[in-house]
């Protein structure tokens, strides 16, 4: 299928951001001699994209580390193209009270493991803290539904402290990230970068999973920077999660870490410029 549409459209290049889609449509285009070029999001390359390299062009890099994966001739560190709200996100207040505010991710999907542990502990994490908890919209833990039927049981002056939401939008996720106190989330290569452009002091709960554990080291190349502490999900529990949302706010204001905010432009000038 990936012939057809090339055959078809005839692009001047393919440019593919990984795992195995990617590679599927790369190798074709290899072959009908379009040029190739990969982008690597993540510190720990996976099979897929190790394979891809070996008939790209340029492999551009979202972080420093992963170069050791890739060709020295080819490869080229240009960070990782960010949502254009993570860096104009302005702060705002979000809770009519001086608590702090904590935001709990769990990726894309939701983590129902982190919003079992999450509800558990709700009454005593709102006594503390305001939380704005995004549980996903799974129709098969169906944990919104739940969070929401939990929101409407809780104490009046409790109630007040607890945002549940299905999913954060891209016009959204800045303001958030820009208002909260602190953030309790997975590790992905995205959340990671944007944790360390920001320096959000965090909790991650990586997920592990994952090609080389690829989460895991993100978590611990931010533990490394201050910004960050890891929870093993293997430890996850209720009680633990609270001590360490305790502890991550009482952590000194982290330092951002020097990644580039212009990742996007810069891939696109090289890659333009390669083809001209």
């Amino acid at each position: 299928r990936a012939f057809k549409y090339l055959r078809q459209f005839k692009p001047v290049a393919v440019l593919s951001f990984g795992g195995y889609l990617g590679l599927a449509v790369s190798m074709p285009a290899y072959f009908l001699r379009i040029p190739v070029y990969l982008h690597e999001q993540t510190l720990v390359a996976g099979r897929a994209n190790t394979m891809t390299a070996k008939f790209a062009r340029r492999i551009y890099l979202a972080w420093e580390d992963s170069a050791r994966y890739f060709p020295k001739n080819t490869s080229q560190f240009v960070g990782l193209p960010l949502r254009p709200g993570i860096i104009t996100g302005k702060k705002t207040k979000l809770f009519n009270n001086p608590l702090p505010s904590v935001l709990i991710l769990g990726g894309k999907q939701g983590s129902h493991i982190i919003n079992q542990h999450v509800f558990a502990g709700l009454p005593g994490l709102l006594l503390k803290y305001n939380i704005i908890h995004q549980t996903g919209t799974s129709s098969v833990t169906d944990d919104y539904r739940s969070a929401l039927t939990k929101k409407e049981i809780l104490p009046s002056n409790l109630s007040g402290n607890y945002k549940p939401v299905g999913y954060i939008g891209e016009d959204e996720i800045g303001q958030y990230l820009a208002s909260v106190d602190m953030v309790v989330s997975r590790a992905g290569a995205h959340t990671s970068y944007e944790l360390g452009i920001l320096g959000k002091r965090s909790l991650l709960i990586p997920f592990m999973h994952t090609t080389g554990s690829e989460q895991h080291q993100q978590a611990r190349l931010l533990e490394s920077a201050g910004i960050s502490l890891i929870l093993p999900e293997s430890k996850l529990t209720t009680p633990l999660l609270l001590s360490k949302i305790k502890e991550c706010l009482d952590m000194d204001e982290p330092s951002s870490l020097p990644l580039p905010r212009d990742a996007a432009s810069r891939l696109v000038d090289d890659l333009v410029a390669d083809l001209t």
